[in-house]
């Protein structure tokens, strides 16, 4: 008998149905065991969402059982007029042939008509590579994955960078220990020096800040934000002149904890506080028996890359982020 395949476009305003993510989160869990996530946090996703902003589902199933989803969205990281962010996910029985294509093609005409830059992103090597290729897509920058083994990671073995960082008068203390979590002005201090380091990150194209209400609710509101493992350096004076983040376990890593932005203000760099930042950070993850961190870095990134490097991180296949422009 020959296979039903069947269509379906959905705009998730407010939200999916309970069912649907329930089997979107089986699905992604098969196509993409890398990035796997639960039903809960696809929801709690798309709540973060601003209300009326572009969000569509592109599924396809065959004999009614899903195996193919391109998603269309906002991106969180470039939210600017007329660009926009694609995600592929295709049962790997069936990442080749003519569905990849006719997905993409579903996918790409539901974007609206403002449309000006696509982007997308894959690990090197993936499917998706040539078929995003074949549609006008050109690689925007590159970034590497890397983990660091906590078990056998020995902070004593680097003490000398942090001699050299105490010796310019700098300290990193748990966000817990500097500032109340609930103070809003300790809010907007901490929020101002995350935009300031992170206008200073190399990237392909400039991040676009979040409004403090948004980084608040997507940041400090969500249980992935641990204030003990969310680490800030210190001036000799008590400034805050850098960050070191922390947090809770992708689900398709059990115990590997992700290690977010670690950053020094342009004016305090070249005295050690990056590597008092990321030794105290893994000191404390190992200390807590997590098993390892994950991080990723653009190729760009020289200096941390290189820190890494020294601390044990081992790299993995680069994550690409590729984009298409519309004229």
């Amino acid at each position: 008998m020959k296979p039903q395949v069947s269509w379906e476009v959905v705009q998730s305003e407010p939200l999916l149905s309970d069912a649907l993510y329930d089997e979107l989160a089986a699905f992604l869990a098969l196509a993409e065991p890398g990035s796997a996530n639960t039903a809960e946090e696809l929801r709690q996703f798309d709540e973060q969402r601003p209300a009326g902003q572009h969000h569509v589902l592109t599924l396809c199933r065959v004999n009614g059982s899903l195996i193919g989803v391109a998603e269309t969205l906002v991106p969180r990281s470039h939210d600017k007029p007329g660009w926009y962010f694609l995600n592929l996910s295709l049962h790997p029985k069936q990442q080749s042939g003519h569905l990849p294509e006719k997905l993409f093609g579903s996918a790409e005409s539901q974007l609206p008509s403002d449309r000006h830059v696509l982007l997308s992103g894959l690990t090197e090597g993936d499917w998706q590579e040539p078929i995003l290729k074949a549609r006008g897509f050109t690689e925007l920058e590159r970034m590497w994955n890397s983990t660091l083994d906590l078990q056998a990671f020995e902070p004593s073995k680097f003490q000398h960078h942090t001699e050299r960082a105490r010796a310019a008068g700098l300290s990193v203390l748990p966000f817990s220990e500097v500032a109340d979590l609930n103070d809003e002005m300790q809010q907007r201090r901490l929020y101002q020096l995350m935009i300031d380091l992170l206008s200073d990150v190399p990237s392909g194209e400039p991040i676009t800040p979040w409004p403090f209400e948004t980084w608040l609710e997507r940041i400090l509101a969500t249980a992935d934000f641990d204030p003990s493992g969310f680490f800030v350096l210190l001036s000799p004076a008590g400034e805050w002149i850098g960050v070191c983040e922390l947090y809770k376990p992708d689900p398709a890593k059990p115990g590997t904890l992700h290690q977010g932005l670690t950053g020094v203000k342009r004016e305090w760099r070249g005295l050690g506080g990056a590597w008092l930042l990321k030794l105290t950070a893994a000191a404390w993850a190992k200390a807590k028996g997590w098993a390892a961190a994950n991080t990723s870095n653009h190729t760009g990134n020289a200096a941390m890359l290189a820190i890494n490097e020294e601390m044990g991180f081992v790299r993995e296949r680069a994550w690409v982020r590729m984009q298409k422009l519309f004229v």
